[in-house]
């Protein structure tokens, strides 16, 4: 139906004054038929006006949407780095942990080598001691006076000599084998051979023993192979 069909020239034109998406509703409300064009056009003026307001509050509505959304994000920003500040503050927190934990371990390790440092020399020191004190006990054996022995029979004189002699090798050899244990405790690389020579001496040793358990063809088998295997390895160095 034409809305403008059912009132005159003056209704129509203030019915223009409200939007169009407004003018049905507005007419089926108000019928022009039972209204003056004085109580229409104030109909429309309050209308209008209501249509203003609505915008108005849609606007301010819309304003505090966005300040709303603004604010939000704000304040998740702020709590994405509050968060980002204690994530980071507890791997600070973690990282001093751990570093006051190494600096604990490099403290004690370095207290075990002091005392290892320490344990060495006073057993350096031992060994020196035995050293003097076998060199003396050489130096008296040395000077003992060759005018008893003359005084001697031959078979005497000559079961001393041997017995001197004896006991000058063995005060010798102890020395020497002191004058080992020194020279391995001043030089790593000795003290570290050592080790491996024990080692492969371990080894070689239970080789046997696990050989010996088995089948005499078996035996004869790995202890071939032993023999090859070691006689390269001497090849190497000859």
């Amino acid at each position: 139906m034409d809305l403008f069909g059912r009132m005159n020239k003056s209704q129509a034109i203030a019915l223009l004054g409200l939007p169009e998406e407004e003018r049905a509703a507005f007419v089926e409300a108000n019928p022009p038929e039972d209204l003056s064009v004085r109580e229409w056009e104030r109909r429309i003026e309050e209308a209008r006006a209501e249509t203003d307001e609505a915008v108005r509050r849609a606007v301010v509505a819309e304003d505090a949407r966005i300040e709303a959304e603004r604010a939000a994000r704000e304040a998740a920003d702020k709590l994405a780095e509050a968060s980002a500040r204690a994530e980071s503050a507890e791997n600070e927190a973690a990282e001093a942990k751990k570093l006051k934990k190494d600096l604990k371990a490099a403290q004690k390790l370095a207290e075990d080598r002091a005392k290892s440092n320490q344990n060495t020399l006073r057993e350096l020191a031992g060994l020196r001691e035995e050293k003097d004190a076998l060199q003396t006990r050489i130096d008296e054996l040395e000077k003992t006076p060759v005018v008893e022995v003359r005084e001697m029979t031959e078979e005497e004189r000559a079961a001393l000599e041997d017995r001197i002699r004896a006991e000058i090798g063995s005060e010798a050899d102890a020395l020497k084998a002191e004058n080992e244990k020194l020279r391995l405790a001043a030089d790593p690389g000795m003290q570290a051979f050592q080790r491996y020579f024990e080692n492969f001496r371990g080894a070689y040793a239970d080789m046997k023993s696990l050989i010996a358990t088995m089948s005499d063809e078996k035996q004869r088998k790995l202890f071939g192979v032993l023999r090859k295997t070691l006689g390269a390895m001497a090849e190497e160095w000859s």
